[in-house]
């Protein structure tokens, strides 16, 4: 077997509000990738990340994409951020598969998240496999993935701004409408087609709703059909 262990650490600054300290995002993560046959390989990860200065990402203060963080009425964060981050996956690759050249990888993965910061609504997790890999001229991919990423979690401009949900009426501090963020979990489905290594086809569907509806008992659930072509030169 061959093993590769990599280490990556970062700073962003996020914001800054009046006289409030700047808003600060800081993360370190490490990953082992493993090769234990020519069939058999795995990834490893864990990672620390932290917000320092929460006061200034007030939502008059920024674009406000996101939602799903527990906010006052003035729409000042009431949570910390801390998370602790870990994933991992697994693939197999068969020799060949029915409409698909050369060797066809299927893999199973899956993530966790948790932040110790706050006692409730703290964690995400995500569960996935995909058959295939696109990129390269005839070849395709399958994918599902589950994710449940609970409101404060994670801040909420961060998460993908195609994963959201819809908000009937204004969350405290916020916008009514969809919006991306936390607080959200759902099913999401993609093939991807590359007809040629430059091109690449995709079709995305992903179903999704509020874990907390706002407001209690209304219906928060989105559909969403996407279509892409990706080229590469």
């Amino acid at each position: 077997p061959t093993q590769s262990l990599k280490f990556v650490g970062a700073g962003f600054a996020l914001d800054k509000l009046g006289n409030n300290p700047d808003a600060l995002l800081f993360g370190a993560q490490s990953r082992l990738d493993s090769h234990w046959s020519k069939a058999v390989s795995s990834s490893v990860g864990a990672g620390i990340f932290s917000i320092r200065g929460k006061e200034s990402l007030r939502t008059d203060a920024l674009p406000d994409v996101g939602r799903g963080n527990t906010r006052n009425a003035k729409g000042d964060l009431e949570a910390s951020f801390n998370p602790l981050y870990a994933d991992a996956s697994v693939t197999y690759t068969l020799e060949r598969f029915t409409l698909y050249p050369g060797a066809f990888p299927v893999t199973a993965s899956g993530d966790y998240l948790h932040n110790p910061a706050e006692s409730v609504k703290n964690d995400g997790y995500s569960l996935g496999l995909t058959f295939g890999k696109s990129g390269k001229k005839g070849t395709w991919d399958l994918a599902y993935r589950w994710t449940e990423l609970q409101a404060d979690a994670w801040w909420e401009e961060l998460p993908e701004s195609d994963f959201g949900a819809l908000y009937e009426t204004a969350p405290v501090g916020g916008k009514a409408g969809y919006a991306s963020g936390t607080n959200v979990r759902g099913h999401v489905a993609r093939f991807c087609y590359s007809p040629w290594n430059a091109l690449t086809l995709s079709v995305c569907y992903s179903q999704t709703k509020l874990i907390d509806e706002t407001p209690v008992g209304s219906n928060s659930q989105m559909h969403r059909l996407q279509v892409d072509a990706n080229w590469k030169f």
